[in-house]
Order: structure tokens, then sequence, then C-alpha cells
């Protein structure tokens, strides 16, 4: 039995296992969910402590003592474990929360605003035929519009001008439905997905077998759970 094929049987396993939640949460779903978390969890500690290795250890072997202020801070964090010396770990805390705040603000403001203001207008001149143009300054008007309501909300307009940010909200409002189907159908699609690895002709009668086992003894948990 190679590894391939015993990845996929528990891979179905804890998949049906988790499908059970659809029927009522039991402990089998729970188990599963515990299991993904838990790999998962172990999985993201083993490529992180892998690429501080390459990068941290292997480069500050290599010539590059700068690495070594990042490794020391780093370790700091883990002085939050005990509480005698967990005042050492704000060091490494607050520069990693200076620095994250700093680039997320940097970010913002160029790529949310900046940018989007510049791709709104730079279309048109480069647009080429009527339907091009009109999508153009159909999102010209939807992200001044879009402005409008966040930057005006916070004192009356005039009444001929109310209608502006009125627009934007509908303009939102649209683009979050839009979001949400797009959402779903990836979920629905990532379903359609699982069906599919639980259907594959290596562990299909596997799984056919898992579901009929895993079915009964939840529909027997949960008979026994409503007598006492």
């Amino acid at each position: 039995m190679d590894l391939v094929f015993t990845g996929k049987l528990v891979g179905s396993f804890l998949m049906i296992c988790m499908f059970t939640l659809l029927y009522k949460e039991n402990p089998l779903s729970r188990i599963a969910e515990h299991v993904m978390i838990g790999v998962a969890a172990g999985y993201t500690f083993i490529l992180n402590l892998k690429f501080i290795m390459q990068t941290g250890v292997d480069g500050t072997i290599g010539g590059n003592p700068q690495y070594i202020i990042a490794l020391i801070l780093g370790i700091l964090l883990f002085a939050n474990l005990t509480k005698r010396y967990s005042w050492l770990s704000r060091y490494g805390l607050g520069l990693v929360t200076g620095a994250g705040v700093a680039l997320a603000i940097s970010r913002v403001v160029l790529t949310d605003i900046l940018r989007q203001m510049t791709a709104a207008v730079e279309p048109l001149i480069v647009a080429s035929n009527p339907l091009e143009y009109f999508n153009v300054v159909l999102m010209l008007v939807i992200t001044v519009t879009v402005f409008s309501y966040f930057l005006f909300t916070a004192r009356a307009m005039p009444k001929k001008l109310s209608a502006i940010p009125k627009i934007g909200r509908y303009a939102m409002m649209l683009s979050f439905g839009i979001a949400y189907g797009q959402t779903s159908t990836y979920r629905i699609n990532m379903g359609i997905g699982r069906l599919d690895a639980l259907l594959d002709p290596v562990v299909r009668n596997y799984s056919y077998m898992f579901a009929a086992v895993i079915l009964a003894a939840v529909i027997y948990w949960d008979i026994r759970l409503r007598k006492s």
C-alpha cells in the first residue's frame, strides 16, 4: 500500500466525516475538523521553520549578519510563553506590528486609492470603440460616486448633490452581490471537486463503504443522544 493510496484513503474518510456536519454536529465531524486543523498547523509550522532555516540561519552563516537581528527578535517572541520574561517579546512584536502597519498603509494608499483612480481615468485615452468607451465612463462614474459616499457621509450634502453618494451606495451593493455570487460559486466548485475526489476510481468502493459505516454510526449516535 503506497503513500499516495493511503493519503487518498485517509482523505476520503475525513471528507465523509466532515460532510456529516450537514446532518448534525457529531464526534466524527469534530475529529475530522481537529485532524485537518492540526495537519494544516503542522504543515504551516514546517514551512515557516524551513523558511527560517534557509533564509535566516543559512543566510547568517553565508555571510549576511543582518539576519542575526531578525533571528534574535523572532526568538524574543517566544518569551511571551513565560510570565517572567514575557516583556522581552514586546520588542519583536512592536517591530513586527509597526512594520506591518506601515506597509499596509502605504499599500492601501498606493493600490486602493491612487492606482484605482489612475485605472479609472487612464482608459479614457486608449478607448477604441463606443462599447469600450461606455465601460470606461461607467467605471469612472462608479469610482467617483463611491468615493463621494465615503467623503460626504460626515456632513449633510446639498439636496441637488444627494443623489451622487446614493448612486455610489447602489454600486457598492451591486458589487457586494456579485462578490457574494462569485464566492458561492467558488464554494460550490470546491464541493464538486471534493465529491469528484471521493468518486476517484482508486478509492470509490472504499468511499461507499466509509459513507455507509459513518452514516450508520452518526444516526446511531443521534438516536442514543435523543434517548438519553
